[in-house]
């Protein structure tokens, strides 16, 4: 329940901090995104979830991998404020790009995967259905548009005999807005999962109380 918790509000306070782009001074020129405290919180969610009772081996590893993921995030975050200071040009903005969005894409993913397992557990078949649906959606609604957007990006770079960065920069300037405010919808189903998940396991606690009581 308190590893759901920590999900639920961490992912809108990682959110909120984010395009704030409000950053920490640590030590002189050195500054820290404050996104990275949500992502703490989720961290510290993950870590609860892994010990908790299910003890699943599906469970465990479906949890690590929620693990490594928020770490990764927490590891790029101050990546997202280096283009500022960087060109945006080379492999290494590049690489480090696209372990920005996997790494968030597989964290939205795993958190709907753990919702769907507990559903499992518990018997649940509404909360496991639901879970899987917004997990595949994650993946629909996030990947495959990086995935047209790099094919259209190669198809432009060999048209016109330029790099693929360049084209992939142009291809980000002339995406609607829209386009943008529909990677939201991940999240908010994300954190439906959550919430669905620390209701399930409110309800399986006042259960168990309640059966305790009457044995009693």
């Amino acid at each position: 329940m308190r590893g759901f918790s920590y999900i639920f509000w961490g992912l809108p306070l990682t959110l909120l901090l984010y395009f704030k782009a409000v950053d920490i001074h640590v030590v002189n020129r050195f500054r820290l995104p404050t996104y990275i405290v949500g992502m703490v919180v989720i961290y510290f969610g993950l870590v609860q979830l892994l010990h908790c009772g299910i003890g699943s081996r599906q469970w465990r590893r479906t949890a690590r991998h929620g693990l490594i993921a928020s770490f990764l995030l927490i590891y790029l975050g101050p990546f997202v404020y280096w283009f500022q200071y960087l060109p945006r040009v080379g492999t290494y903005y590049t690489v480090n790009s696209a372990a920005l969005l996997a790494g968030i894409i597989w964290l939205l993913y795993t958190i709907n995967r753990l919702a769907e397992e507990l559903g499992a557990a518990t018997v649940d078949s509404t909360l496991r259905f639901e879970s899987r649906l917004f997990a595949w959606s994650v993946v629909l609604m996030m990947f495959v548009p990086l995935l047209i957007a790099a094919a259209v990006s190669s198809y432009m770079a060999m048209k016109y005999q330029s790099s693929l960065l360049t084209e992939m920069q142009t291809v980000q300037r002339e995406t609607p807005v829209w386009v943008y405010i529909l990677f939201l919808l991940p999240l908010s189903l994300t954190m439906m999962s959550a919430w669905r998940g620390k209701e399930h396991c409110i309800r399986a606690l006042h259960e168990n109380r309640g059966e305790a009581a009457v044995g009693a």
